[in-house]
């Protein structure tokens, strides 16, 4: 309370000794303000998208990993690949956060298969 009437009273003085105090004096106060916890999620806005399904994201992953292990067996590669597909629209429909990524990725594993094999499925 000390600290808000010295303000108001430098507030009424329009000397630049008087104006830089305030400035100095607020500046303080803000730096000694507790800070939000590091472990509280960001808010959302009423429009934010949801973060996804997270088995779909799983299978994203799960799927990359057997296209790796394919080395060449289109019938296998093509199998991941198919998977990320499916995966994508479960997050694409509705749309979430990881909507973008997940046809990213399908995008780049349909063009990693189709360096060793005919394309898999229907390319979208």
């Amino acid at each position: 309370m000390i600290v808000r009437s010295a303000l108001a009273a430098l507030r009424l003085h329009q000397s630049p000794l008087a104006r830089a105090a305030f400035a100095l004096v607020a500046a303080l106060l803000a730096a000694c303000a507790p800070a939000p916890p590091a472990s509280a999620p960001p808010p959302q806005s009423a429009g934010a998208l949801p973060a996804g399904d997270p088995a779909a994201r799983a299978a994203i992953d799960e799927a990359e990993r057997e296209i790796a292990a394919a080395a060449g067996d289109c019938a296998h590669a093509c199998e991941g690949v198919e998977r990320i597909a499916r995966a994508s629209v479960a997050l694409c429909k509705p749309r979430s956060l990881a909507c973008d990524d997940a046809q990213q990725r399908e995008h780049e594993a349909r063009a990693r298969v189709a360096t060793f094999c005919d394309p898999c499925g229907d390319e979208r």
